[in-house]
């Protein structure tokens, strides 16, 4: 029986590919989110230098309760990013997987021709 290594190789090379997109979907949504953070990090220092001078915003007491927003959507995008991470993590043996039986598959087929 003749092992047919250039279909193993194309096989092996899918796997791999799959298993790439899945973590590139997870490290595409960690960057949206650290955009996301760059961008409540602006809006929290323009907050800040407003907070310095009389704003019509204190006597509504709008200030304290625009802090308040920006610290818990800052902690949910943080904890958000923490379970992308998790989730990066625990891929990252299927890739490291799947990339070695690639390399196998294809020194097999190389070694064959």
């Amino acid at each position: 029986m003749k092992t047919d290594w250039n279909s193993l190789a194309k096989i092996a090379d899918a796997k791999f590919t799959l298993e790439l997109q899945k973590l590139s979907a997870l490290t595409q949504r960690i960057q949206s989110l650290n955009q996301r953070e760059a961008a409540l990090a602006t809006l929290a220092e323009r907050g800040r230098d407003e907070l310095r001078t009389v704003h019509p915003s204190h006597f509504t007491n709008g200030d304290v309760l625009w802090h308040a927003w920006l610290g818990k959507t800052q902690r949910e995008n943080k904890m958000e990013e923490a379970r992308l991470r998790v989730r990066l993590e625990s891929h990252r043996p299927k890739l490291q997987r799947a990339f070695g039986q690639k390399l196998v598959a294809e020194k097999l087929r190389d070694s064959e021709t």
